[in-house]
């Protein structure tokens, strides 16, 4: 039963608190001011009526006959005592009292310091711990006086100037709790730490501090002169914004490439506390985590510039594709769809059975569709019939006549696709349809302006899945076109297209935790249809960096 009463008594006062706050509200209103005001008028008038009978029947009690034989000996006792030999100093007392105001005085300031010495050297302060709480977020220091600025739904105080704080644990909790040698566990009520502590016979003494750590699975109350624990401070570190301009994105957009994220640096602190202070904090940890860079891409593609703006640099599309972009000294961009100039460029002219694309690469061909580019390769030969998948393939590898993506209509309706000379018509070119003869020939496809990057992670880890999504996304982020895998174990070689990007890509490689090593002036050789001579004449050179190939197909990244 007792337990039972110690488990409810910080409810019960709690809810007497609260009845209490809730009169003292409803006795503010002006309906009860008002009848609180009749009430006193009536009983004024009431103790008028009470006090005139009062006196009634004291007077009538006094002129008894009981009380008056009763003061008449009190008289002739009280006279015949204060005649005694043993009195005479009472009896002078008294009378220097009648006769000088200032003894009376001095009599009654020693009797007011008698009844008041007590209550002054009395300790009237309610007796308060210091308390230590730790938690995730914070360690705070809370003890019973007015000055503490802690506020949690666990503390509870008398008043709102403070004082016997109490911190409020839950029914049901498993609570450890330590003093000197002595390692109890227990389970709480709905109670205050002090009432679990008294429930176990555990006294606090002078000096000692409540120690209430709420980080682990159980509550761990320790009592002591002497508090550890562990603080952690965190610093923030903000992000930069790193910007890219894109040359085909239209002008006034903008693409957020990667979301910057903060970086921390979490210091942890060894502290020790004493009698309410913290005497000693020592640095035990420091971790760090780098800022990441927020990248935003803003377009640059306009429609028209001004008149007096000069082109800086052609980018060409490349792939076969005839198209480009310009960028201008003003920094902003245009496209184009076809270039004409004297000897290297594309040419587009009205087909007699369809359409006609040619290309002129400095050197004339004359022929229609090469094994090989003459210039390049002098001993190339012409190949009178394709057939669209074959197209699609060479020109997927690097081939400069047809773009992949011209064979996909005149496939869905079999349109046939005659690929002459641009000088003179009348000579014999090259026909592309569905079904052709077989190409008796070895097709060798140059692609230049390469760039050949081995990529491995620093911990040395296999290169799986994971790894692969990471390295690609980071490819298409920057729009970087890979045309050769070549993995191992740790490794993974590409060989990529040269870009304006490459750097920036090299270097978010190196800030994701991967080792990146680059090489440039590259090129990409295609061999469709290789014979071993071909294969031992390209692909065994000093100069070859990586060699693969198929039953039919040989592919070869070598330096220029």
């Amino acid at each position: 039963m007792k337990e039972r009463l110690q488990q409810l008594w910080p409810n019960i006062k709690f809810a007497w608190r609260c009845m209490g706050d809730s009169w003292k509200t409803f006795g503010e209103t002006e309906e009860v001011r008002a009848l609180r005001r009749a009430f006193r008028v009536f009983w004024w008038r009431l103790g008028d009526v009470f006090a005139l009978i009062g006196r009634l029947i004291w007077a009538w009690f006094l002129n008894t006959r009981m009380v008056r034989s009763a003061r008449a000996w009190w008289q002739r006792t009280k006279k015949a005592v204060w005649e005694l030999p043993q009195y005479q100093f009472l009896r002078r007392f008294s009378h220097k009292m009648r006769a000088h105001v200032w003894m009376r005085w001095l009599v009654i300031g020693a009797i007011a310091l008698l009844v008041c010495l007590p209550w002054c050297v009395s300790d009237t302060t309610v007796k308060t711990y210091t308390y230590l709480l730790v938690t995730e977020e914070s360690t705070t220091l809370v003890d019973g006086y007015p000055d503490f600025t802690y506020e949690s739904d666990a503390l509870r105080v008398r008043d709102d100037t403070g004082g016997d704080a109490q911190f409020i644990l839950t029914a049901g909790q498993t609570v450890l709790i330590r003093h000197g040698n002595e390692l109890l566990t227990v389970e709480s009520y709905n109670e205050t730490v002090q009432n679990l502590l008294e429930r176990y016979d555990i006294h606090v003494g002078a000096d000692e501090m409540i120690g209430v750590n709420t980080t682990g699975l159980k509550t761990l109350i320790h009592v002591s002169d002497e508090l550890r624990c562990r603080r952690r401070e965190t610093t923030v570190d903000t992000y930069k914004t790193k910007v890219l301009y894109d040359y085909l994105l239209p002008y006034g957009e903008h693409v957020i490439l990667q979301e910057g994220t903060p970086g921390l640096t979490t210091d942890t602190y060894d502290d020790v506390y004493r009698n309410g202070e913290m005497v000693n904090t020592v640095l035990v940890d420091r971790s760090d985590s780098t800022a990441k860079a927020q990248i935003v891409v803003y377009g640059r593609l306009v429609k028209s510039v001004e008149q007096d703006d000069r082109i800086e640099r052609d980018v060409p599309y490349g792939s076969g594709s005839s198209g480009g972009y310009l960028v201008f000294q003003s920094g902003y961009s245009m496209t184009y769809y076809n270039k004409i100039t004297c000897n290297s460029t594309a040419y587009y002219s009205g087909g007699e059975k369809g359409a006609a694309w040619t290309t002129a690469t400095g050197h004339a061909v004359g022929l229609g569709i090469v094994a090989a580019d003459p210039k390049t390769f002098p001993d190339a030969e012409q190949i009178k019939e394709l057939n669209y998948l074959d197209t699609i393939e060479l020109a997927y590898s690097g081939a400069q006549i047809i773009h992949p993506k011209t064979i996909k209509p005149l496939q869905n309706k079999n349109i046939p696709l005659y690929v002459r000379p641009f000088g003179d018509k009348r000579k014999p070119g090259t026909v592309i349809r569905g079904t052709s003869a077989p190409v008796t020939v070895p097709i060798l496809i140059l692609k230049k302006d390469q760039v050949f990057l081995t990529v491995r992670s620093r911990d040395f880890s296999f290169v799986l899945e994971e790894k692969f999504a990471t390295i690609f996304s980071l490819l298409e982020r920057y729009r970087i076109k890979t045309n050769l895998i070549h993995n191992s174990a740790v490794n993974l070689g590409l060989c990529v297209d040269n870009s304006w990007h490459i750097d920036e890509a090299v270097a978010e490689f190196r800030d994701e935790g991967f080792d990146v090593m680059k090489v440039e002036d590259m090129e990409l050789l295609t061999i469709r249809g290789y014979t071993d001579e071909l294969l031992a004449k390209y692909g065994y050179t000093p100069k070859v960096f990586v060699r693969q190939t198929t039953q039919s197909t040989a592919r070869i990244v070598r330096k220029k």
